[in-house]
């Protein structure tokens, strides 16, 4: 992520949600943010950041997100999946017409097709005999 003049490095750790992320995760992603110039990191992981990494976290410009906080996170802005519901689009108000005009307009086409087919039949050129 690239700011005005901050730039922050975040960093996805995912594996066995029994697994401890030590110091030397810290380590790896100090390099990386020091590689990119990056002046805040973000790790986030489904796991758990073990004590001696929440406390060299905070002097290394790195915000720990573990797998409760993250797991809560998820639930105080992502919008449950359960309970969105759509609600019925209001009719038009000739809806219940529109049966009642289509099999109108289809009997009036029907004979208007048989009065002109009628009628160029009756007026149209006679054919002589040999």
């Amino acid at each position: 992520m690239d700011g005005k003049d901050h730039r922050a490095l975040v960093r996805f750790l995912w594996g066995a949600t029994s697994h401890d992320w030590n110091e030397s995760a810290l380590a790896d992603f100090q390099i990386q943010m020091e590689d990119l110039q990056a002046t805040r990191g973000y790790l986030i992981s489904n796991g758990f950041f073990s004590d001696g990494a929440k406390q060299a976290a905070p002097g290394l410009g790195i915000s720990l997100t573990d797998g409760p906080a993250l797991k809560q996170t998820m639930y105080d802005y992502a919008p449950p999946m359960e309970g969105i519901r759509r609600e019925a689009e209001k009719p038009l108000p000739f809806e219940r017409y529109i049966p009642w005009f289509v099999g109108v307009s289809l009997g009036v086409v029907s004979l208007l097709v048989v009065i002109l087919i009628s009628i160029a039949l009756s007026y149209g050129p006679a054919e002589t005999g040999p």
